[in-house]
């Protein structure tokens, strides 16, 4: 997050008097659970808990980056990425926040879960998703993170910052 609002120029100054909003498409890593097998022997700090939280994570990004806006995360699986960017795209249209951070991860830190979705069926056995294709026989999991940095188009070209895309 902190490296997306860099890279469109508002890590700094150019910050202060913005309303920055933070949506964090999320899901369970597995970690909470590695975290309590760590933490067997000893009683892990209180941060522990609320910064590995995935209902946490937009909020935890506000705090720590000092941003005063909307802070929403959003677990609704496959969808996330794009019900985050929905969500964005509507509190900027609706005066809610001048800037909008939106960020996705996904990480497979236990086998867990590729075996139970190995065991539903979930899995493509070819192992090559065709999204939308008669010949689907499944998906593939895969593991990456992300952040953009959204503003409206007319407050973009008023400030003159770089117009990427258009959503």
């Amino acid at each position: 997050a902190h490296e997306a609002l860099e890279r469109a120029g508002y890590a700094g100054p150019r910050r202060r008097g913005r309303r920055i909003g933070v949506f964090a498409a999320v899901g369970d890593s597995g970690y909470r659970g590695i975290l309590e097998r760590a933490s067997a022997d000893g009683s892990p700090p209180p941060a522990a808990l609320t910064g590995n939280l995935p209902a946490l994570v937009a909020a935890r990004v506000s705090q720590s980056l000092d941003l005063d806006g909307p802070a929403l995360a959003v677990d609704t699986a496959c969808s996330s990425g794009l019900v985050a960017l929905h969500l964005a795209r509507r509190s900027l249209l609706d005066g809610e926040c001048d800037l909008a951070v939106v960020g996705g991860v996904n990480l497979h830190l236990t086998s867990a879960p590729h075996r139970l979705l190995e065991q539903a069926g979930a899995l493509s056995p070819t192992g090559r998703s065709r999204a939308f294709s008669a010949a689907a026989d499944g998906f593939v999991p895969g593991e990456g993170g992300a952040a953009v940095v959204l503003t409206r188009l007319d407050a973009a070209r008023l400030a003159n910052d770089p117009v990427l895309a258009v959503v």
